[in-house]
């Protein structure tokens, strides 16, 4: 490598770099050992990015409202309900939030 031109030197040391890189990435992917514990939960699905953005909006809605008084709460249910209502989207909103609490519901039952 001596008389190598320096571009050489450099792919030559970008490749090596990459085959390191290629191999931590192998030795972390790879898979536990035999009698290693399972992991304690499942890991939660891959929703589609319009399922992902659902979820995350769901949550700060939740989180949003649980930091408000019970007054606020009222308050802004109440307006959240006029606008589902006006906007034609009351009854698709409440078969939709229905059924969210029918699976929390089953989700709080098997926890107990």
């Amino acid at each position: 490598m001596k008389n190598q031109p320096i571009a050489k030197k450099t792919s030559a040391w970008r490749r090596h770099d990459q085959m390191a890189a290629a191999a931590r990435i192998r030795k972390i992917a790879a898979p536990a050992r035999a009698g290693a514990e399972p992991p304690r939960r499942p890991a939660a699905p891959i929703l589609p990015e319009p399922g992902r953005q659902a979820a995350r909006s769901l949550r700060r809605f939740v989180q949003t409202l649980n930091e408000l008084d019970r007054t606020g709460q009222d308050r802004a249910l109440d307006e959240i309900a006029n606008t589902m209502v006006v906007r034609g989207l009351g009854a698709q909103s409440l078969n939709l939030l229905e059924e969210l609490s029918r699976l929390i519901r089953a989700r709080l039952d098997r926890t107990r």
